[in-house]
């Protein structure tokens, strides 16, 4: 028996998608209201045990290349042009 899963284009989505895909008799289908991806420029937090999820995925280590402040709980370095 195949199941279906529809999940959005938000970091939430994308997670919830990776996760689903990973069961063999789930078809994931992704679907996103905007035309691309594109900064806004908001904030994203991510807490602890958010982070937690990112790891279990996989997904910490190419997360972390585009987050300005690493999930060790420092305020990291934030750099505006």
């Amino acid at each position: 028996m195949t199941h279906h899963a529809s999940s959005g284009g938000g970091i939430s989505g994308l997670c919830l998608a990776v996760a689903l895909s990973r069961i063999s008799d789930i078809e994931v289908s992704l679907y996103e209201a905007a035309d691309q991806f594109a900064e806004i420029g908001a904030g994203v937090m991510i807490w602890a045990r958010t982070w937690n999820i990112l790891q279990f995925l996989g997904l910490d280590e190419e997360f972390s290349k585009v987050a300005h402040a690493p999930p060790d709980g420092s305020l990291g370095i934030m750099q505006f042009q």
